[in-house]
C-alpha cells in the first residue's frame, strides 16, 4: 500500500503509515498548521522532525489496527540508530513520497528525476 512502510522493530515487523492521520498527530505534536509542516521538514538535518514523523506513522497504524502502543518517541530514536543510516533513509523516501502524494507537490528528489 502506498504510504506504508514496514520495518524490524524489537525483532517483530511493524507497520508505519504515512498517512493523514499521521500528519495529524505530527501537526498536534509539534503544534503545527498544515502549511508549516513543509518548512519545519526544510532542514534535511532535523532529526527530531524524522524521528517524531515514524513514530506518529507507527502510532497511526497501531491505532487503526487497534494495538496497544508499548513505545515512545525514544524507541523510535534508538531503533533508527541500532537500524542505520540506508533503513531509516528507505523509511524517509516511503514519507516523501506519501507527503507529495497528499499534498500534490513533487519533492526535489523527484524532481531530479524527472
Amino acid at each position: 500500500m502506498f504510504g506504508q512502510v514496514e520495518i524490524k522493530f524489537r525483532g517483530e515487523k511493524k507497520t508505519l503509515k504515512f498517512n493523514i492521520n499521521a500528519r495529524y498527530l505530527f501537526c498536534q505534536m509539534h503544534t503545527l498548521t498544515e502549511d508549516q509542516v513543509t518548512e519545519f521538514f526544510a532542514n534535511p538535518n532535523n532529526i527530531t522532525a524524522v524521528r517524531d514523523m515514524i513514530f506518529c506513522a507507527a502510532l497511526s497504524a497501531d491505532s487503526q489496527a487497534e494495538r496497544k502502543i508499548e513505545y515512545n518517541v525514544y524507541d523510535i530514536g534508538e531503533w533508527m540508530e541500532e537500524a542505520g543510516a540506508e533503513e531509516v533513509l528507505r523509511v524517509i523516501n516511503a514519507a516523501t513520497q506519501a507527503n507529495a502524494q497528499a499534498t500534490g507537490k513533487e519533492s526535489k528528489a523527484d524532481k531530479k528525476k524527472a
